[in-house]
C-alpha cells in the first residue's frame, strides 16, 4: 500500500517522472489523511471481525423466515446454510474495503436491526398461534 501512495505522491508532485530516477519525496510526507490510526483499524478489525460475523448469522435467521418451506419442508433452513458463507464474505469485504467507518457501522447495524425485526416479528406471530391454538 506504502509502495502505491509513494507513486501517486511522486507523480503529483513531480508530474510524470520516473519513480526509479526521482526519490525527492520522503516516506513520511507520503502518509495520507486518508491513512487509518490505531482506534480506526481497531474498528475496522472489530467491525469485519465479530461484528460481520453476527451479523451474517441474522441475516441466516432472517432468511429462514423470508424463504418458504418447499415440499421437503426442508428449504427455509438448507438454502441459508448454503449461502452462509457467501453472506458473510460480502459483509467482510465490505466491511474491510468502505473507506467510511461510520458508514459501515450503520449499514452493518440497519441490515442487523431489520433482521431482528422480522426475526422477532416470526416467532412472535408464532407464540400467538400457538397460545391461539
Amino acid at each position: 500500500m506504502r509502495i502505491i501512495l509513494y507513486w501517486v505522491k511522486l507523480h503529483r508532485l513531480n508530474g510524470y517522472s520516473n519513480v526509479f530516477r526521482d526519490r525527492s519525496v520522503a516516506m513520511s510526507e507520503l502518509t495520507s489523511p486518508d491513512t487509518p490510526n490505531r482506534s480506526a483499524r481497531l474498528w475496522r478489525f472489530v467491525l469485519a471481525g465479530p461484528v460481520v460475523f453476527l451479523v451474517s448469522v441474522l441475516v441466516m435467521g432472517g432468511a429462514a423466515v423470508l424463504i418458504p418451506p418447499g415440499p421437503a419442508t426442508i428449504n427455509h433452513v438448507a438454502i441459508p446454510l448454503v449461502l452462509f458463507p457467501a453472506v458473510w464474505a460480502l459483509l467482510f469485504f465490505y466491511a474491510c474495503l468502505e473507506p467510511r467507518l461510520f458508514r459501515c457501522a450503520a449499514s452493518l447495524t440497519g441490515l442487523a436491526l431489520s433482521n431482528t425485526v422480522l426475526i422477532v416479528w416470526h416467532f412472535w406471530n408464532t407464540a400467538q398461534l400457538a397460545a391461539a391454538a
